[in-house]
């Protein structure tokens, strides 16, 4: 479920149903979507000044929260079936994929502007993967232009969010599926053995 920022519509959905929208104050339905794949999609929407980006199969969706309509759809030449959000930020739109690392699009043309290709997923959590590919369950997060992001592959890693270029990673030796908390210049995340890491930008 996800909350409109304004707080006025609530966003919901059914794994091979839809996605539904609801009035957050009466729960009355404002309306449902299902097709050109929406009805596949494993992650939550992100909201951004009235629109909701969110990933499912191999697209990214861009719909009104309002109305549900379809306002941009971007095909994408790999899988997108995992549980990361997008992060809009002010000229792209990060999100982490299934086999191919983190991505960033160019928010205005929704082109490929760079990737990050993490390494080897240690365990395969999305649909129909196995083999060399660089999972990220993930959502990224944003602090000033540092884009921190934990992966499969037992990392967090921290990106330039203008060209994708490494800032530092730490390996922890163990899946982390979970997004990085932020607080102030400190950053809290967790890894699938129960282990909790913190670290503080200079």
């Amino acid at each position: 479920m996800s909350l409109s920022p304004d707080e006025d519509v609530l966003i919901g959905s059914v794994q091979w149903g839809a996605m539904y929208a609801n009035d957050a104050r009466t729960g009355k339905l404002l309306w449902a979507k299902s097709e050109d794949g929406i009805r596949f999609r494993s992650s939550s929407p992100s909201m951004h000044d009235g629109a909701m980006y969110f990933l499912s199969e191999s697209s990214l969706f861009v719909l009104s929260e309002k109305t549900g309509e379809i306002l941009a759809v971007k095909k994408l030449p790999f899988s997108v079936e995992a549980t990361s959000s997008p992060l809009v930020t002010r000229g792209e739109i990060i999100f982490g994929t299934a086999g191919e690392g983190i991505v960033a699009l160019d928010r205005k043309t929704l082109d490929i502007k760079w990737k990050y290709r993490t390494g080897k997923a240690l365990i395969y959590t999305s649909p129909y993967t196995n083999g060399e590919m660089a999972q990220v369950e993930s959502t990224p997060v944003l602090s000033g232009d540092m884009v921190i992001v934990g992966a499969s592959d037992g990392t967090f890693y921290a990106v330039n969010r203008k060209n994708g270029s490494l800032m530092w990673r730490h390996k922890t030796g163990s899946p982390i599926l979970t997004t990085v908390a932020v607080s102030g210049k400190t950053f809290f995340g967790t890894d699938f053995s129960g282990n909790i890491y913190c670290f503080k930008a200079e």
